[in-house]
């Protein structure tokens, strides 16, 4: 799915205020965790990208636009701008388009934009709720283009986003027709730099009010400053030592006037203008305060209160707009025109919060509601759902599609990934489900009609397309490569590398044209002289060399694979698909009864600490490695045992002389292989979970996908697809000399730090429920077969 933001505010002052912060927030979030869609940004110029992380520009298209506001006609730049994202979004194959500030006058609207799914981000109806105060005070062409945007936006939008149910509200008065496409997305907070500080010994030593607002008649700055003069005067006794903080940008003339204010209301000595503060100041002072005072006439959503709440502070504020949204019964309320009622307010505030740790407590529980997780989360399904819903959903007249994968009980990840898969995907198409060797097979509880495969070539001409599951297996995917081959349709690539399974299904058998093939059409003539050197020397080419599997996604009509990795060595190749690979969505599970008999019958001590792998064992799953590092833990003392659950398919490794060797045969359990129910029980009874893999096939991996999904803590290895899992949803080792003791350095902070360990357990559970289901998943591929059936009519015509 191809997606493309907006990025004009790069280039805009407001990049570095609220709007460019919230916005620079999102994708940070987005563009690392949707790691299925291809992110393109339209940007003024190419440095505009250093506004965004290293990580985000390696994921983020940049796409140039010199198109910028100039004074005179807008209708005329509407016009070119959208003529020029009309061809972007031609190009590109662009899905969806978002704009994440449609009111913000100094950047350009393409309201003529069509052919494309539609977002904009709404932030408040400001100029126009205080229109004498803002709209009436514009240039006349100013004011026409801002009301034309208001107009346009509910029938050009697909779908409105609003920053609070106040936003909306204001939104849906004026017009009512948009309340089936709008939606609210609250802001949010970041935990890791606003959080109180441990004790009220760090308290500042000098009280101080804080007092975060701007010269704009909305935030009421005077009103604020005349309230305070009433507090310290009118008890002089209690607050005439307060000091009263300003934090906001200020012009010479700003500064001047607000001093000339104070030194009238006898406060000058008291009055402390910080000027622009960064994060790491501000926070210390929100820290440091006695109260937070923020008596605002109007919010769109109001941040620096969600920022006060964070911090654990008092709040005085006013019940207006989208502030009771945030703060709900947990703020002292005053009124917005009353300064001395704000002065009565900030007097009890202060009085009854001095020794109020319990109020503190529901403050910052109150603020950890709002997490930029959970509001780039909604997001991405708005995101999702919609563009399903508007270019898959309706287009859709239940397509009929063969389905050609291992299926349970076969001993197969893929089997069960399939299961799963298909129990969503059923929902949008008339699936029929082909399978090798059919007497194997129990019952099917999905209620689907199970052929065998050999069935297929007569019957495919009954179905708009057939889809193909490819690993590594030769007992369970020798027959589907045939049939793919032969009668290509959509290939679900679960490996990029499936050079083993090619030489070990096909070369010296009657089918070893297809293993000839594999090398002659997807590498040249460098792969044919390679088949000739297997020929008449002997001479095996180079497994890492050729991988094998281009050819095969060049015959086929499309291609799904599960990582941007995968997708970038076939970049070649059209039509290659990224898909979350897809988990169940489980429940974190604390330690019971059953996992203790679980532990006791494989003869696992309850006192020590578990460290799990789990899946076939092969050289791939860095074995040795790990039993080393364990054998550095046990001689540092470390009660530590180390689970290996799965069948060990690789006896050359010489796993259990190894661990005689080392002397650990006392902390390691080889389980052999284990059943579904033994698998997921396994995993919900580990602490930590270990996934490392070198050398790679390039192939996905649902058993880390599960571990995820139960919200256990996890180390893998940082190589290629691996690499792209976010930082924070699991720990990743380096390939090379540093691999050892760098897993035992991460293995010995997750042992010794259970805060670290529960909330990386948590941030992979967030992660693989709302970016990487099987729902999410099922949705990717119902698009896919749309863009290729669809594709499939337009071509017979």
């Amino acid at each position: 799915m191809n997606f493309l933001i907006d990025g004009q505010t790069l280039s805009t002052p407001e990049i570095n205020r609220g709007i460019g912060i919230v916005f620079k927030r999102i994708c940070e979030e987005l563009v690392l965790k949707a790691l299925n869609i291809d992110w393109f940004i339209t940007v003024h110029d190419l440095s505009d990208l250093k506004h965004f992380s290293t990580a985000v520009q390696k994921r983020l298209t940049p796409i140039t636009v010199k198109e910028s506001i100039t004074e005179g006609d807008y209708t005329k730049q509407t016009k070119h701008y959208s003529h020029l994202l009309e061809a972007i979004v031609s190009e590109f194959d662009i899905d969806a388009y978002w704009v994440p500030n449609p009111l913000m006058m100094n950047v350009i609207l393409p309201t003529e934009l069509n052919n494309v799914t539609v977002f904009v981000t709404i932030y408040d109806l400001i100029p126009l709720v205080m229109s004498d105060y803002y709209i009436s005070k514009w240039p006349d062409h100013v004011k026409t283009e801002y009301k034309r945007r208001i107009e346009k936006l509910p029938t050009w939008a697909n779908k409105l986003i609003f920053i609070s149910e106040s936003a909306k509200n204001d939104f849906e008065k004026r017009y009512p027709c948009v309340a089936n496409k709008s939606t609210v997305i609250h802001l949010a907070v970041d935990h890791t730099i606003f959080w109180p500080f441990i004790s009220p010994k760090d308290k500042s030593k000098d009280p101080y009010i804080l007092f975060i607002g701007g010269f704009d008649p909305r935030k009421n700055m005077n009103a604020a400053l005349e309230a305070f003069a009433y507090l310290t005067k009118e008890n002089y006794q209690n607050f005439g030592n307060y000091k009263f903080y300003v934090v906001c940008n200020y012009s010479n003339e700003d500064k001047q006037n607000y001093e000339k204010l104070a030194d009238r209301l006898g406060v000058t000595d008291k009055l402390i203008l910080t000027g622009y503060v960064e994060d790491e100041d501000l926070v210390t002072l929100y820290r440091g305060a006695s109260l937070f005072f923020f008596p605002s006439r109007y919010e769109g959503f109001g941040l620096p209160v969600l920022e006060a709440l964070a911090c654990g502070l008092p709040i005085v504020t006013t019940e207006v707009s989208s502030i009771p949204e945030i703060v709900g019964d947990l703020a002292y309320y005053c009124s917005p025109d009353d300064p001395k009622n704000m002065a009565f307010v900030l007097k009890k505030a202060l009085q009854e919060s001095q020794y109020n740790e319990n109020r503190k407590e529901k403050l910052i529980r109150r603020a950890k509601e709002f997490t930029w997780e959970k509001t780039t989360a909604s997001y991405f399904r708005l995101f999702i759902n919609t563009i399903f819903d508007n270019t898959v959903l309706g287009k859709l007249q239940q397509y009929k599609v063969a389905y050609v994968s291992p299926w349970p009980p076969q001993r197969s990840g893929i089997a069960n990934y399939s299961f799963e898969i298909v129990r969503h995907l059923k929902k949008y198409v008339d699936i029929t489900v082909y399978v090798e060797n059919l007497k194997e097979h129990i019952t099917d509880d999905l209620e689907l009609s199970l052929i065998s495969i050999s069935a297929l070539p007569e019957e495919k001409d009954k179905y708009d397309c057939i889809i193909y599951h490819i690993g590594n297996n030769t007992k369970f995917h020798k027959e589907i490569y045939r049939m793919a081959w032969q009668y290509p349709g959509i290939t679900v690539l679960h490996e990029f590398n499936i050079h083993p399974f090619l030489a070990d299904s096909f070369l010296g058998t009657d089918d070893e044209r297809l293993y000839a093939d594999a090398l002659g059409r997807g590498y040249g003539e460098i792969g044919k002289c390679s088949y000739e050197a297997v020929k008449c020397k002997g001479i095996y080419p180079d497994v890492w060399k050729f991988p094998m599997s281009h050819a095969l996604v060049k015959q086929s009509v499309a291609t799904i694979v599960h990582s941007h990795w995968v997708k970038e060595q076939l970049r070649d190749v059209k039509n290659v698909f990224v898909v979350p690979i897809g988990c169940v969505n489980n429940q974190l599970l604390e330690s019971s009864d059953e996992q203790i008999a679980l532990k006791k019958r494989f003869g696992i001590s309850d006192d020590k600490f578990l460290v799990s792998t789990f899946g076939f064992v092969n050289v791939l799953k860095r074995i040795p490695v790990i039993l080393e590092a364990i054998k550095i833990l046990t001689d540092m003392g470390y009660p530590v045992q180390l689970f290996i659950g799965g069948e060990v398919i690789d006896s050359s490794l010489m796993i259990e002389e190894k661990i005689e060797s080392l002397g650990i045969a006392k902390n390691v359990t080889i389980s052999g292989y284990l059943s579904d129910e033994d698998f997921e029980a396994c995993i919900c009874m580990s602490d930590i979970v270990l996934n490392l893999r070198y050398p790679s096939l390039g192939e996905s991996s649902a058993a880390l996908m599960k571990v995820l999904s139960y919200g256990k803590a996890c180390i893998t290895s940082n190589y290629q697809q691996f690499s792209e899992i976010p930082n924070h949803v699991c720990w990743k080792v380096d390939i090379g000399d540093l691999e050892i003791p760098q897993l035992v350095a991460y293995l010995e902070e997750l042992m010794r730090n259970p805060a670290a360990r529960k909330q990386l357990g948590k941030n992979a559970a967030f992660f693989a429920a709302n970016y990487s289901s099987y729902e999410i998943a099922a949705k990717f591929y119902t698009k896919v077969i749309s863009k290729v059936v669809n594709s499939q009519i337009a071509d017979a015509f």
